[in-house]
């Protein structure tokens, strides 16, 4: 009952794939080559299931339908993308290979080709409506998370593996340095006096005087 309900509230795309892949499996059952002469009163007929694309197909379907019931009851498992992806990739495959089938067989087509062409269209469908729903998000997630999950240069390098170096050399111990004099203290030089000597006298003009006569008089010549 639970599942009936679920069924019931499923998106159309999901019921489409679920009953179209359940319609077309017995369609493999039901004449896709038919032939007849009209002269020999001879006529003959062929299912898809007589041929190996057909028996392909088959299989396919039988995987898309056990697919869709785990995704109905809950227990689908998970593949890193999202559940209409893969809906959407099955559907689209059984769809081309049934179109290829039914131009294999064309020009003798039988009842059951032409209800398989009418079931690879909705298919068709079903794959677009698909990868619509989950593809294209599982997409932009992708082109979103691109750039950011590449690592950097320097993420790179930071979880590299450190290269072994070589054995430190202990420093060898230096001697402080030599206590430095204090400058020592220079003495004022003693100003400058501002008294010219004078120049050199002039004998002309100035009279010698004797150091025996005080007052400068000059002794009679004899």
């Amino acid at each position: 009952m639970a599942t009936t309900s679920g069924f019931a509230e499923l998106p159309l795309y999901r019921k489409l794939a679920l009953g179209g892949a359940v319609l077309l499996f017995i369609d493999l059952f039901l004449p896709w080559l038919s032939i007849s002469v009209d002269e020999l009163d001879i006529s003959a007929s062929a299912n898809a299931w007589d041929s190996g694309l057909g028996t392909f197909i088959g299989i396919l379907l039988i995987v898309l339908i056990a697919w869709e019931v785990l995704r109905l009851t809950g227990n689908a498992p998970e593949f890193g993308v999202k559940h209409d992806v893969v809906t959407a990739a099955l559907a689209g495959v059984i769809a081309l290979l049934t179109l290829l089938l039914f131009f294999d067989v064309l020009g003798d087509t039988g009842i059951g080709a032409w209800l398989g062409l009418l079931l690879l269209i909705v298919l068709g469908y079903v794959a677009y409506m698909a990868f619509a729903a989950g593809g294209w998000e599982a997409v932009t997630e992708a082109d979103l998370a691109g750039p950011a999950a590449a690592p950097t240069a320097g993420q790179t390098e930071a979880h590299a593996t450190p290269e072994p170096s070589a054995p430190s050399v202990p420093p060898v111990a230096t001697a402080p340095p030599a206590a430095t004099a204090p400058p020592a203290e220079t003495m004022d030089e003693p100003p400058e006096s501002s008294y010219a000597a004078p120049d050199t006298l002039d004998t002309d003009t100035a009279p010698e005087r004797r150091l025996d006569d005080p007052h400068g008089e000059q002794p009679p010549t004899i």
